[in-house]
């Protein structure tokens, strides 16, 4: 990659259109994010959202932290024990004090894969409540024992107390057993009554925040396989799946520098020459740093998404501190490297642990590959028993370097497994037809469910977990960033950017992208890509056309001036952002090669077509100098590609290449310098197939072309689904848009108040409580007309599609036009306007209150247009219910 192509700036193209009218994005306000229904505004209120997780997360997070905080304290205390006189009060020696902490950790072992896969026929309610209640009995049992052998039968069955010397003719170790083992059978048995099986039967929630989370649990993990069954052969895949060996050997290396840490660190205090009360009191300070770092390095990692980063960057602390230790000259330079060990060794558990859920599916593969995870971090441990003979202590120079070695073999490891992730998914999108051939059926050419089922995380549509060379963090510059965020940035970006300078080196030579259109949708396509280094993107953009002139100008002003503001629930709040490079026409940004030129434009066919607008772009002089682009239309409607394919046909003498797309993204522009955004954009992206609509494979030609878009478009933080067939999708898509938006729209009235009939108005009853007023409702004048009227041709209008996606040869298949996706896309809307917190008003509508041109040409009028060609009767029911309607009045 050349010097000149990492530092190119940014270009805005801007295109006027010489109008009196002007449009928002060609995007609605608020759109569902899954597949099928087109819908919400992220399907809810983000206040509720937000008020649901945050009360599932007071109701279960505490007690599954005391579960995790018992299960470490518990295995740990011994070291505790051992410094409070237990070795020595029970005539142990060095070599049965260790068998006593090896003991413990064989069973750990041999049943980490068969807990893991029967606690979903069993339920976490009942078995994690009975394991912890018998697990307290048990740590409760040592505090009795009286010998060496009766320590070690009690460690078997396992798996700043010290004043209390004497109490109870105990001596100070009994009660740390005591206290610590009858706390956990307290929590044990209150947990039978505070552990759920899931979201859906939590005692804490109510029945709508059930719905929230358990929806927002199915879009964070689409492919999620709910028939999944036991299965032998899958569960030994795991045995020889690279992305989870390595983390396995990582977290082997790992627990055996925590575990040691963990069980002797009390011990190496105590050598140091400080007292016995002393040692308990500084054991203490390093684990509290451990924590404190462990909670932020977790939040950081599921913050911005990325994994190797925050592994490499805690890793490199343990490093410098076995290093430390290592040099140390006085006791408290060894001490002081504690705070460095323990953070940096402690940190990376959790992230890994969660690498390894990130990248395995369906779920006893998922369940198998934790174990194993799992497995290798107490082997580890088993091993760290060895490593700490009291005769070389308190220095323990040939541990210190051994696990200065599994440091930096732990880095290099991580940095390994996430270039494999990254030449995984790139492998997947290049061989995606080959991999899914085995299952392709007539019916389900992209093998359906059991494709999901048997390959699981191999599918090619599930992309692996891996670190993010341009993940949500790096989207925004330094000069936008604020306070603890900016210093972060500034801090872990020389980290970032050796992994990343490694990784880049492994993608192709970079391709500029020009994008036509800066309403909503192209200011957030592109926001990821404000600077040419940070995706390895040069990107070009231009505002929307349907502006007037005086519009355009004032635009251009506050780009410059002011920049443009967004409020994101995905990138945040951002305020005065500024494109490098500001052009006024297609014809302007027509200075160069672009490998994909995106159009974000509403696709208004009567006003411009695109073709008109693109036009410089296919001319005799570009195509002299440059070769033609991938042109990618994120574009709502039907048939929006049949004009450009047509016009580029009759220039150029060949199929051009031309990417259709279905985007779910919910962004409105609020002001001329005000984007609104949720959390999502989603984007199934297909190559467009002039009058085929049957073939449903890509070519490898045209798997590459969709790979380099959707790895383009992936790397800013959108969700990408690259698919064989786009037009299938896109229809599923225009359901929504015709039955609902357009229905909406097309039924307004207009008079001194201006009227609408808003989705609310189609199915919300009046408000129960004065005091709490919303609007609009049923009113219960129009409520039998509604009921015998609208809602019926709504319906009618449901099925109407589904007949003609019949007749374009669609199959009643999930990966068709299922036929339930009339009921569904009712059913959905329907829920969600009954609340009495619904807003939603669709673009459509607010294009029409605004005067600004809507796309009922493209998603209505092609609708029509296919069905007359085909002899379908449509429209039908919905010009029937209406022409019944007039005598009585309008709904």
């Amino acid at each position: 990659m050349d010097g000149q192509a990492l530092t190119r700036k940014v270009t805005i193209l801007n295109d006027p259109v010489d109008l009196t009218m002007a449009t928002l994005d060609s995007s609605s306000s608020g759109k569902s994010e899954k597949g099928d229904v087109d819908f919400v505004n992220d399907s809810v209120d983000s206040a509720a959202v937000k008020r649901a997780i945050l009360k599932m997360d007071l109701t279960l997070l505490p007690i599954l932290t005391m579960f995790y905080l018992l299960s470490f304290l518990d295995r740990a205390n011994i070291g505790n024990a051992r410094v409070a006189g237990l070795q020595k009060d029970l005539l142990m020696t060095d070599r049965q004090y260790q068998i006593a902490i090896t003991i413990t950790y064989v069973p750990y072992v041999l049943s980490e894969i068969p807990a893991n896969l029967i606690i979903r026929r069993v339920g976490p309610n009942i078995l994690m409540p009975t394991l912890l209640t018998i697990w307290g009995i048990i740590v409760l049992s040592q505090g009795f024992v009286t010998s060496f052998k009766g320590l070690a039968a009690a460690r078997a069955f396992l798996a700043a107390i010290v004043n209390m010397h004497g109490v109870g003719n105990k001596p100070a170790w009994s009660w740390i057993f005591i206290l610590e083992g009858l706390f956990s059978t307290l929590i044990g048995i209150l947990s039978f009554f505070l552990v759920p099986v899931s979201p859906r039967d939590s005692r804490f929630l109510s029945d709508e925040q059930k719905r929230l989370i358990i929806q927002r649990l199915d879009r964070n993990r689409p492919f999620a396989v709910p028939v999944d069954t036991f299965n032998i052969k899958r569960i030994l895949s795991v045995l020889v799946t690279p992305h989870v060996l390595l983390p396995s050997v990582i977290n082997f290396m790992g627990g055996t520098n925590l575990f040691g840490l963990a069980l002797f660190l009390p011990s190496i205090v105590s050598q140091l020459g400080y007292s016995s009360n002393r040692t308990q009191l500084l054991s203490v300070g390093p684990f509290a740093v451990g924590f404190v770092v462990t909670v932020l390095l977790s939040y950081f990692s599921d913050r911005y998404m990325i994994r190797a980063v925050p592994i490499v960057g805690v890793l490199l602390f343990s490093v410098a501190g076995y290093s430390l230790s290592l040099a140390s000259t006085s006791k408290h330079m060894s001490y002081a490297a504690l705070y460095l060990m323990v953070p940096g060794v402690y940190a990376t558990i959790p992230v890994i642990s969660a690498w390894f859920s990130n990248n395995t599916e369906p779920y006893y593969r998922r369940a198998t590959s934790i174990a194993l995870g799992l497995m290798f971090a107490n082997c580890g441990g088993i091993m760290s028993t060895w490593r700490y003979p009291s005769h070389e202590g308190p220095r323990y120079q040939k541990t210190t370097i051994m696990n200065l070695t599994f440091s930096l073999m732990m880095i290099t490891l991580t940095i390994v497994n996430a270039l494999h992730l990254i030449w995984l998914n790139r492998q997947k999108r290049l061989r995606r037809t080959d991999m899914l051939a085995p299952y392709a059926t007539k019916e389900e050419p992209d093998g359906g469910i059991r494709a999901w089922v048997e390959l699981g995380d191999r599918h090619p549509d599930f992309l692996s977990h891996a670190h993010r060379v341009a993940g949500r963090w790096r989207e925004v510059s330094v000069n936008q960033r604020t306070g603890f965020d900016k210093y972060l940035y500034l801090w872990i970006s020389p980290i970032h950017a050796v992994p990343y300078q490694l990784l880049t080196r492994c993608q192709p030579a970079m391709k500029d992208v020009l994008l036509v259109g800066f309403g909503a949708v192209g200011a957030i396509c592109e926001l990821p890509y404000p600077e040419a280094e940070r995706s390895g993107k040069s990107y070009s953009c231009c505002p929307e056309q349907f502006r007037n002139r005086r519009q355009l100008f004032k635009r251009d002003i506050i780009a410059k001036e002011e920049g443009i503001h967004f409020e994101s629930r995905k990138y945040g709040n951002i305020k005065g952002w500024r494109p490098d490079r500001l052009c006024k026409s297609v014809a302007e940004a027509a200075d160069r090669p672009y490998s994909y030129v995106l159009v974000t434009t509403k696709a208004i066919p009567e006003l411009v077509r695109t073709s008109e607008m693109l036009a410089p772009l296919y001319s005799n002089d570009y195509r002299a100098k440059f070769p033609q682009p991938a042109y990618v239309l994120l574009q709502n409607g039907l048939n929006v590609e049949v004009e450009l394919y047509k016009t580029l046909k009759a220039t150029l003498h060949d199929d051009p290449k031309i990417i259709s797309t279905a985007l779910w993204i919910g962004t409105n522009l609020l002001k001329p310098n005000v984007v609104e955004h949720n959390d999502f954009d989603r984007l199934s992206l297909g190559v467009y197939r002039h009058e085929d609509r049957t073939t449903t494979t890509n070519t490898a030609e045209e798997a590459a072309l969709l790979d380099g878009i959707g790895h383009i478009l992936e790397a800013g933080g959108s969700t990408i689904s690259v698919v064989p067939e786009i037009q299938r999708v896109k229809f599923k898509k225009n359901f929504w848009n015709v039955a609902f938006s357009s229905f909406a729209t097309l039924t307004r009235q207009a008079s001194l108040v201006l009227q609408r009939y808003t989705l609310p108005a189609m199915f919300r009853a009046p408000p129960e409580s004065p005091s709490k007023p919303y609007e609009p409702y049923v009113s219960p004048a129009t409520a039998d007309l509604i009921s015998s009227y609208t809602i019926p041709a709504v319906k009618a209008t449901l099925n109407e599609l589904i007949v003609l996606g019949r007749a374009l040869g669609f199959p009643d298949t999930e990966d068709g036009l299922p036929s339930s996706i009339a009921e569904s896309t009712f059913e959905g809307t329907w829920k969600l306007h009954t609340r009495a917190d619904s807003t939603h008003v669709p673009s459509m509508l607010l294009d029409a209150e605004k005067g600004f041109p809507i796309e009922v040409e493209v998603i209505v009028g092609e609708v029509v247009r296919m069905a007359k060609e085909r002899n379908v009767d449509l429209p039908n029911q919905i010009l029937r219910k209406r022409e019944e309607a007039k005598p009585t009045r309008n709904v």
